[in-house]
């Protein structure tokens, strides 16, 4: 049977590969946001067709669904054209929002202010190919 593809930090010793746990070692994937051309049609899709339970709805705006421990959040992105750019972004969830980005702004990753947002507070960024994430914090 053939072996996996090896990833060039999996050769690096454990205390290399240990040494590089950062700011986000403890984040956990809480939310994927998909901006959606037709709110109703992808609601019905993700509620009828996948199973998923609404937890949360604003009519014509936006619609939260659990998946597991995460969210499928779908935002609507217009009904004239193409969904807004970028049409997901990950969201990440961390306990210390402000000092988990001053820890990455410090490490040169630009985020945008941590502002509030339903459910809690967040920081947005990009990765180098412009790739959106945002850090999250949890109402408590």
């Amino acid at each position: 049977m053939d072996r996996p593809a090896r990833h060039e930090h999996e050769d690096a010793p454990a205390a290399d590969r240990a040494g590089a746990a950062g700011p986000l070692a403890g984040a956990r994937l809480s939310y994927l946001f998909l901006t959606v051309r037709d709110l109703g049609a992808m609601l019905a899709f993700y509620r009828d067709a996948l199973g998923l339970e609404v937890e949360f709805q604003d009519e014509g705006r936006c619609a939260f669904l659990r998946l597991g421990g995460a969210r499928v959040a779908l935002y609507a992105g217009g009904a004239d054209g193409p969904a807004a750019a970028p049409h997901w972004f990950v969201s990440l969830d961390v306990e210390g929002i402000e000092e988990v980005a001053a820890a990455l702004r410090a490490r040169g990753v630009a985020l945008g202010p941590v502002e509030t947002v339903p459910y809690g507070r967040a920081a947005p960024f990009r990765d180098p190919e412009g790739n959106a994430f945002q850090l999250h914090e949890p109402d408590r």
